[in-house]
Formats: structure tokens, sequence, C-alpha cells
């Protein structure tokens, strides 16, 4: 006599029984679905490490397109020396261009850029913005506020 058994007067051996037979077919059919359920979870685990990769690739392509913007304007008002902060516009970007504090080019500064460093500007130069330009580009939603935060550091009162 099997120990782990329940003798066949007991109460509870018909429902055993019935448990043990019903649970076959469903273990067996379990076990087809099993490869089919760990392809599912890898799957999307290596879907998701995908899709953080090409998070980082958008903020990078957008710093691309924030570049060009800024390469444009440089290079077309090469030479040309502006006394007065000026807006310009290329396609969605606008840009402000300001002279710089060294007497010589155009700081060129993209106002609401789309990727990473959240403030681009075309060369490496010091300069000066009125703070009433600031707050105007502000009330009007012009400026991004990383931009705006560097802006109001180089504004003066004049």
């Amino acid at each position: 006599m099997d120990l782990q058994r329940r003798p066949a007067w007991s109460p509870f051996f018909n429902a055993e029984c019935a448990v043990a037979a019903h649970s076959r077919p469903t273990l067996s059919l379990m076990k087809r679905r099993l490869p089919l359920i760990v392809a599912i979870i890898l799957q999307s685990f290596v879907l998701s490490g995908c899709w953080r990769a090409n998070a980082d690739e958008f903020d990078e392509l957008g710093s691309k397109s924030d570049y060009s913007v800024l390469q444009h304007f440089e290079f077309e008002w090469r030479g040309k020396t502006i006394t007065d902060p000026r807006l310009e516009k290329l396609g969605d970007a606008e840009v402000l261009g300001v002279p710089a504090l060294t007497g010589h080019g155009t700081v060129w500064i993209l106002l609401k850029p789309n990727g990473s460093p959240f403030y681009k500007q075309s060369m490496d130069a010091n300069y000066v913005v009125q703070k009433a330009l600031v707050e105007r580009l502000l009330t009007e939603k012009r400026v991004s506020p990383t931009v705006a935060a560097v802006l109001s550091s180089h504004a003066t009162a004049q």
C-alpha cells in the first residue's frame, strides 16, 4: 500500500483522483507553453533595453540639429560685427545673436534647444544682454528656463 495515497474508502479519495487526473493535462500544457512564456519575458527585457538606448540617441540627434542651426548663423554672419542683440529664426529654431565682449564676432545662443546640453552657444566668448530683453523673451515664452537662467546671469540693467 502506498502511504502517500489515501485508501479508497476515504471521503477524499474521489477528490484526490479528480485533481490528479485533471492536473496531468494542465501540467503538460504548461510544459508546452513554458518556452513561449520565457521567450516573451526575455524579449520584453531586450526591447526595454533597446528603448532606453534609443532615448539616449534621440538626445544626441536633437543636439546635432541644434548645433547645425548655430553653425548656420555663425557661418552666415562670419566676418560681420553686430552692435545690438539680434533675434533670428531658421525653421522652428530661434537664436539670439549678441556681440562678444572681445569686440569681434557674434555669440549665437539657441533659445529652445531640443536635446542636452540644454544651453548651447556658438563660440566660447563672454557677452552682455539687457535685462529687459531677457524678461521680454520670458514673457513671450520664446526661451527655455535653462537658457533664461544663463541669459539672466549675463544681464545688465542698461
